[in-house]
This record gives C-alpha cells, structure tokens and sequence, in this order.
C-alpha cells in the first residue's frame, strides 16, 4: 500500500512541477471558482454541482449503512432551508456518538478520490484537450463537495 502511495504522490509532485500540469491544475481550481460564484443562482449551482452532490450524499448514505446509520431517507433534489439552499440530503434513524462524526464527515473522502483522479489524468498528459475539460469539471465538482 505504501508503494501505491509514493508512486502517486512522486505522479503529482512531477505534475506540479510541468507546464501542462499547472495548466489542468489551474482549470480545475478555475471551475472550482465558477461552482463558487454560481451560489448566487440555485438553479444554475444545482445542475452545475449535481454529479459531486450526489457523490457527497451517496458518501453520507454508505457510511451510515455501514456504521448502522440505519438511513432512512434519500434526495438530491435542491430545497430552502432555514438559511438558504441544501443540494441533497440523507436522513438516518440510528445516529448515535459513535457514528454520527464518521457519517457527518463522510463526504471528505472525496477529496483522496479527487488526488487519485488527478494523479491519473495527469500521467502521460501531453497538452489540454476538449475531453480534459470534462475531467477537469467532475474534479471541481469533487472538490467543492467534498
């Protein structure tokens, strides 16, 4: 496991370190930006945010299976709250103190797929093409919901 690990971080240590590597970087944390702005609109965040909500949710649904969250509730549909706007929610009968931290902080795991993802797309990448710009969208999408 180790091993894996070291490969992936000398991967993005040596993407950082290229031209085109700090170019993707930098239209991921471009997208990420334009998910932050678009806060202003629900409508345009929720279809724009929808493949990293349903991943977050999906997160917080797994992990409450797993640690007898016993959930009992899924939506991904947007809907006002108390002070402004949740893109989705789970719901769970059984939250306790020995799951409810691991449940709630589910969704952080998305950031280590994130760092996989991009050290994946990085190896080998010669330049920016147009199918990049949809990888480098589902990334800002994974980081913004994490």
């Amino acid at each position: 496991m180790p091993e894996i690990i070291t490969h992936n971080f000398t991967l993005l240590t040596a993407a950082f370190t290229s031209h085109s590597g700090r170019i993707y970087i930098g239209v991921v944390l471009g997208f990420v930006l334009l998910l932050t702005l678009l806060r202003r609109s629900m409508m345009l965040l929720s279809l724009a945010a929808f493949p990293g909500t349903l991943l977050h949710e999906l997160l917080h649904f797994t992990v409450g299976l797993l640690l007898f969250g016993r959930p009992s509730g899924f939506s991904v549909v947007p809907r006002r709250v108390t002070h402004g706007y949740a893109l989705g929610s789970v719901r769970f009968a059984n939250v306790r103190w020995y799951n409810g931290c691991f449940i709630g902080l589910a969704p952080l795991l998305l950031l280590p797929l994130a760092l996989w993802l991009l050290a994946w797309r990085l190896h080998g990448l010669h330049g920016l093409q147009v199918q990049e710009m949809a990888w480098a969208y589902l990334l800002a999408t994974l980081i913004y919901a994490s």
